[in-house]
């Protein structure tokens, strides 16, 4: 790994490892620790990659996507979210029955203050069936031919989140929902739902993973299998956004973030959308979570943008011996994940933590150029 690409990498993290811990108490910050919303969340996650009739077409990751987002709001950063809080129903898990048996469970454990947050990865399309063409998001059993008889109408689970608002309850919407054109509404019906989707309430934030008329894709060069939306969405929430290093993101960053990293990386194909405040404080960032995401994102191919080749040898070579002994150590403590004063274990590494070894390494005159 070379020194320029982990100097540039710590430095983004820098503001974050001066600033102390999140005090936020366990299963109360999920997507919102920052905002003065004091009740405890819950999480409606659903993701279908396998639908039961050959009629509708599968997708590849759809499901991973629901499951890495349960993962992101048990973690610190996401808020510690418990199994008790949270509802995840996958493929043959997501039938219309049990999608709305849960948007119940929502109405009858949300109250004021509460955080209600639905996610949903899968189909959406509408009924061409009726001259008002109504949105649906596709359940598992839905069949394909009368949406009517099988599907989540999205006049319905705006109803839903107007009782939420009506009992104050604050809400977060998360929807990849317009993978395909291939159903029965055809773009027409990717452009409806997207369309249907962005209806707005008070106290509602709702994030999209496209805009009306564009497809949501997935593939494997994000994650090994995942949506494109859905990766650098959790990359955002992690950290990723927080363009000013206070440790919050807001909707706005959010909303920034996904607007430079998804068109990058569809050929300008999919543009997010998110509606609500944009000043709402989404999470309160975890330093040592956002810490270990980077040095995973550090592929050898980042690295080649970072410095040219050859550049870090140089200067490393024309400095000092306890300059390159430095590095050495440092070296060492990210390959042991020993990013923080935090992440010391018993065995595993002694010495500074990375954030230490880079506040003096940043201070060497001899390594200014890669900084």
């Amino acid at each position: 790994m070379k020194i320029t690409t982990i100097l540039f990498l710590c430095l983004l993290l820098h503001g974050l490892c001066a600033q102390p811990p999140s005090t936020s108490s366990k299963g109360v910050g999920a997507l919102a620790a920052a905002t003065a919303w004091p009740g405890i969340s819950k999480a409606l996650v659903i993701g279908i990659s396998n639908y039961q009739d050959d009629g509708i077409p599968d997708l590849k990751y759809a499901d991973r996507d629901a499951k890495e987002f349960i993962k992101y709001l048990k973690s610190k950063g996401g808020g510690g979210l418990e199994d008790n809080q949270i509802r995840l129903l996958t493929n043959e898990q997501a039938t219309y029955a049990q999608i709305y048996a849960e948007l119940d469970w929502l109405i009858e454990n949300c109250g004021p203050d509460d955080q209600a947050v639905i996610y949903f990865s899968g189909h959406g399309d509408v009924e061409t069936r009726i001259k008002r063409q109504k949105g649906f998001l596709l359940a598992y059993d839905t069949p394909p031919t009368n949406y009517m008889i099988g599907a989540l109408r999205l006049d319905d689970l705006n109803g839903y989140l107007e009782t939420l608002v009506d009992q104050k309850s604050k809400i977060i919407v998360i929807t990849d929902a317009c993978h395909s054109g291939n159903l029965a509404g055809g773009m027409e019906g990717v452009g409806a739902t997207a369309q249907a989707l962005s209806a707005q309430f008070q106290n509602q934030i709702k994030i999209m993973s496209c805009q009306p008329n564009e497809l949501s894709m997935e593939g494997e060069q994000w994650g090994g299998g995942r949506g494109v939306f859905s990766y650098h969405l959790i990359d955002g929430l992690t950290g990723m956004a927080d363009a000013n290093k206070d440790s919050i993101v807001t909707l706005s960053e959010l909303e920034r973030y996904l607007d430079q990293t998804v068109p990058a990386e569809t050929d300008q194909h999919q543009y997010p959308n998110a509606t609500g405040m944009k000043g709402a404080k989404l999470v309160t960032v975890d330093p040592a979570e956002l810490m270990r995401l980077i040095a995973e994102r550090a592929t050898p191919q980042q690295m080649k943008l970072v410095a040219p080749k050859g550049l870090e040898t140089a200067i490393l070579a024309a400095a000092d011996t306890s300059v390159q002994q430095l590095y050495g150590e440092f070296l060492a403590a990210v390959n042991s994940h020993y990013f923080l004063p935090s992440d010391v274990k018993p065995g595993r590494h002694s010495g500074k933590s990375a954030s230490e070894l880079y506040d003096r390494l940043s201070k060497e005159e001899a390594l200014a150029p890669m900084h």
